[in-house]
């Protein structure tokens, strides 16, 4: 074999052996003027997603809903056997409940129960009063067919997703009604006057 075809085939070889292997995308790139450049990369960094991250939402204070005020009340009745939840009012920053009961006989009693309902923090304690205030108290209870748990829905089906700060069955231009305070779920606060006797709506106002 002569010298030039010996060339030929080592040339030939070595081509084929370049094009065999894959260049380095990262690799410097060295340019006609004989400088080096960092070649770019081939795709770009992935980006944060821009999609916001679910809110977490804050712990309810256990006080504030239906269910604390509800079972607040039934535990204060147990511990005055036959009586009647008139108030109930979320005090100390949300951390108790004041709950006043009528008997048959018109006595007031108070009792302060845990703001989740399940224990008595003290009492309960006798609320003294005149004739008078008996006579009015046993008036109130009997016109008031609808009792603090029913008007707690009623109250709530007008305020939905609301707190009952405070509800009590007290007496507006001769009806009997239940008060609340609520603040609904933007913290906006409102009166709500139910009719004991009817669950009827008579008023919802902001309260300012």
């Amino acid at each position: 074999m002569s010298r030039s075809t010996l060339t030929f085939l080592a040339v030939a070889a070595l081509a084929l052996t370049g094009c065999s292997q894959t260049a380095d995308p990262t690799a410097p790139v060295t340019t006609a003027a004989g400088t080096t450049a960092a070649a770019s990369p081939t795709s770009a960094a992935a980006t944060p997603s821009s999609e916001p991250s679910p809110t977490t939402n804050a712990t309810a204070n256990p006080g504030t809903s239906q269910r604390a005020l509800i079972q607040a009340g039934r535990t204060a009745q147990n511990a005055v056997p036959g009586s009647t939840v008139t108030s109930l009012d979320l005090e100390q920053n949300g951390k108790a409940w004041e709950v006043e009961l009528t008997t048959s006989d018109g006595t007031e009693h108070e009792v302060h129960v845990s703001a989740d309902g399940s224990k008595i923090l003290s009492g309960p304690s006798v609320e003294h009063g005149d004739a008078d205030d008996m006579a009015k108290h046993v008036r109130r209870v009997k016109a008031a067919t609808v009792d603090f748990e029913a008007a707690a829905g009623k109250v709530l089906s007008h305020v939905p997703n609301g707190t009952i700060l405070e509800l009590e069955l007290d007496e507006e231009t001769g009806v009997v009604v239940w008060e609340a305070e609520v603040n609904d779920s933007t913290g906006a606060k409102f009166d709500v006057l139910i009719d004991a006797g009817s669950g009827r709506l008579i008023f919802k106002k902001p309260n300012n």
